[in-house]
Parts: C-alpha cells; sequence; structure tokens
C-alpha cells in the first residue's frame, strides 16, 4: 500500500513499509540481486511522485504564485515534458496551473489526482462525526 492509499484509510495496518524512511545509501541496495535493486529504486521514486503530488497541492493553497520549471514538473510527476510544455508554456508554470494540468493530463490515477483523493479521505476522517439523527 503506497503512503497516499494509506492516508486517511480506516483499514490500513502498518507494515515494515511505514517505518521511518531510510536514505538510499543506508540501504545497501547494491548487495541486491538486480531485479530487486531496480524494484527497491521504482519504488522510492514511485513514492518521492506521491509526495510531489502532495507537495503541488500544499504549494497550490498556500503559495498559489510559486513557480516551478516545465522540467521539474514532468519528471516530479511522471509526464511527458513536451506535453507539459505544449499546454503550459515553456516558462516556469504556477503550482495551481501544474495542479489543473495534473489532473486534466493524467484524472484521478495521476499522482495529483491520487494525492487529492487522499486528502479529501483524510479530511473526511479527520471531521468530527455528527448526529444525523438529531434535528
Amino acid at each position: 500500500m503506497s503512503d497516499l492509499e494509506s492516508l486517511g484509510d480506516p483499514d490500513h495496518q502498518c507494515t515494515e513499509l511505514c517505518g521511518p524512511y531510510r536514505e538510499t545509501a543506508e540501504r545497501n541496495l547494491e548487495a541486491l540481486d538486480e531485479s530487486s535493486h531496480i524494484d527497491a529504486l521504482y519504488d522510492d521514486l514511485n513514492l518521492v511522485r506521491e509526495h510531489a503530488g502532495l507537495l503541488f497541492l500544499a504549494l497550490d493553497r498556500q503559495a498559489p504564485g510559486f513557480t516551478l520549471p516545465v522540467r521539474s514538473v514532468a519528471i516530479l510527476l511522471d509526464m511527458d515534458e513536451n506535453d507539459v510544455a505544449a499546454a503550459l508554456g515553456e516558462a516556469p508554470v504556477r503550482a495551481r496551473d501544474v495542479v489543473a494540468f495534473a489532473i486534466e493530463y493524467a484524472g484521478e490515477e495521476g499522482y495529483v489526482g491520487q494525492s487529492l483523493t487522499a486528502c479529501f479521505r483524510h479530511q473526511l476522517r479527520s471531521q468530527p462525526e455528527t448526529d444525523d439523527t438529531a434535528g
């Protein structure tokens, strides 16, 4: 289960994957066979992209005028750089525009879409329960 899937999930059961993140250099990935090494690196890359999605949402809310280079947006969110540039231009782009484009580009399955879903789920779980029968 990814960090985004577990955010606000009442059925989430922590495993060793929930432990503190350890930097790559400390994990001795070179000792793994090639396939496991590649899997570990892709797991890290996906984790970074999940948290980039959360970061873009936070920037949109807290610093909507903050701009990022098109290449950074493409790398962090696993998008085609030419598609990002064609849609948003070559100049650095605002976080708000990144969020809107990322949702249009990859929908709910993209990293920003998954982040929005996770944040919404977390907000719902964080709300105090109300008595619907009161009236």
